[in-house]
């Protein structure tokens, strides 16, 4: 459990250097390996060649003479020393072991290779891995550790008038200088595999430091990010591109969080505003009332003017629990929240919502109209549904100056989205500046805080229509023109007809 551990806890550098070592050795050691077997087998057949060509000239002159074997033992012996390669000692027994030929190098030593002597150690059987028809064993001495390739055939003679005879040859090739070749071989081999190792040791270490650089950079970022430097960024123009998306990400998470505080810090600042307000003219009206003795009425219209402050804190309350009830912590989706969806006939909805603004319209001198697509019908919660065509409506008449006109219109954009039916509330009023525009469905977020204080808004309607229209897989939005007027956007998402 600790070793694993332990492994686990290996840095990224540690693991890379690790495995460039490892498979950088693996990949040296096949090489040279191969490289080395390959000599091997080259120099065992040069020397098989050597054996063959010996063994070769032999059997040939035998049968030429193979009813003779006098006559062939004198022609070999004519010719041979000069032909028998240097590297190469031969000696000829005839069918009663006595020794007919023995070449000048031949070493009484030798003998014992053939008869199993246990001066002689086999190291190798070739019979596996050559295809010539000579096929020879590799032989050590123990008694100098000196290397031989000893081979022995059988040669046969049928002489007249006598019974075949059965001669045989021996050979041994000497392979000291082979097998000094090969141990130096072996020798440098290991001094470049181990020099090799050594460097792409350091090699690796350096480089792969380097390459996770920028994993640092990012870690000592993230390590210094706070509240109070929330505007730092990850330099992103040189990072490799194995990491680049991990910074765009990081920064694109400031990006969020930053956004975030500022929106906390704003709301903060705003609702404390906001809600010292009330509690200012409830303590103000209270403290007036109790600066001398009044009368019953005096004290019911001071007690009338708190409750109509408490009611404006208690709706701005409810306002703001109702955005963070739609809202979830990770801001992963608004549409979190269960809704108790319906089929709404639009037509029956406008004619509710006609009904109840038309007096306050004519109340307030304005030309309130409606536009609706027959046949509609919307899969929302009702009483949401309400509450956000009623929060446009009511800023329109709220905002729109004496004799202008306010028009309300539903229709069907399933063309342009499928399954979408979008409501506009239209305005002639005095039009609301660009810069605000992107602002206005922010909470608390007013155009002119003097004139929201005459018209006892709090800043909320907006935000909670947006709200809604995103819980429903909708969208708002606003196109405005100082001096006239406003078009507020709400589109109810698919499910609609």
């Amino acid at each position: 459990m600790n070793a694993e551990t332990k492994i686990e806890r290996w840095s990224i550098a540690s693991r890379l250097s690790s495995l460039f070592l490892i498979s950088t050795s693996l990949i040296i050691l096949i090489a040279t390996g191969y490289l080395y077997f390959f000599l091997q087998k080259t120099l065992d057949q040069q020397d098989i060649l050597a054996i063959d060509e010996q063994v070769q000239m032999v059997v040939e002159l035998a049968n030429l003479h193979r009813s003779e074997p006098a006559e062939f033992l004198e022609r070999f012996t004519e010719q041979s020393d000069p032909l028998i390669l240097h590297r190469v000692q031969m000696r000829i027994l005839d069918n009663r072991e006595k020794v007919q030929y023995r070449s000048s190098n031949f070493k009484e030593g030798f003998v014992n290779f053939f008869e199993g002597s246990p001066a002689a150690e086999k190291i190798t059987d070739l019979s596996d891995t050559l295809s010539s028809s000579v096929v020879p064993r590799r032989i050590r001495s123990r008694e100098n550790g000196e290397f031989f390739f000893i081979y022995s055939t059988s040669l046969k003679f049928t002489p007249k008038n006598l019974a075949p005879q059965l001669w045989r040859l021996e050979l041994v090739l000497d392979r000291t200088r082979e097998e000094t070749i090969l141990y130096g071989y072996r020798i440098r081999v290991t001094l470049v595999l181990l020099t090799s190792l050594i460097l792409v040791g350091f090699l690796s270490g350096f480089i792969v430091k380097k390459s996770v650089q920028p994993i640092r950079m990012i870690t000592e970022t993230a390590k210094s990010v706070s509240s109070a430097n929330l505007g730092d960024r990850i330099e992103t123009a040189n990072l490799p591109i194995e990491v680049l998306e991990l910074g765009q990400t990081f920064n694109q998470m400031l990006e969020r969080l930053e956004e975030s505080f500022a929106r906390l810090s704003r709301f903060s600042s705003d609702i404390a505003h906001e809600l010292r307000t009330p509690v200012n003219n409830i303590r103000g009206e209270i403290e007036v009332a109790l600066a001398k003795q009044r009368t019953m009425d005096d004290y019911q219209k001071v007690m009338g003017s708190c409750l109509e402050e408490c009611a404006r804190l208690t709706q701005m309350i409810s306002s703001l629990l109702f955005l963070a009830e739609c809202e979830l912590v990770d801001q992963k989706s608004v549409r979190a929240r269960k809704l108790d969806t319906q089929a709404l006939n639009i037509t029956a909805e406008m004619e509710l919502m006609k009904d109840f603004y038309e007096p306050i319209a004519f109340e307030r001198g304005l030309d309130l109209s409606f536009e609706i697509d027959p046949g509609l019908t919307i899969f929302a919660e009702r009483t949401l549904f309400q509450r956000a065509l009623g929060n446009l409506i009511e800023n329109a008449l709220k905002y729109t100056p004496l004799g202008r006109k306010v028009l309300i219109r539903a229709q069907w954009v399933g063309e342009v989205h499928p399954g979408a039916i979008r409501f506009e509330v239209e305005d002639t009023g005095e039009g609301i500046e660009k810069m605000h525009l992107p602002h206005l469905f922010d909470r608390f977020y007013r155009v002119d805080a003097s004139r929201s204080q005459i018209n006892e808004g709090s800043g909320l309607g907006l935000p909670i229509v947006k709200t809604i229209a995103m819980i429903h897989g909708g969208k708002v939005s606003v196109e405005s023109k100082v001096g006239a007027g406003s078009r507020f956007t709400i589109e109810f998402g698919p499910g609609s007809k």
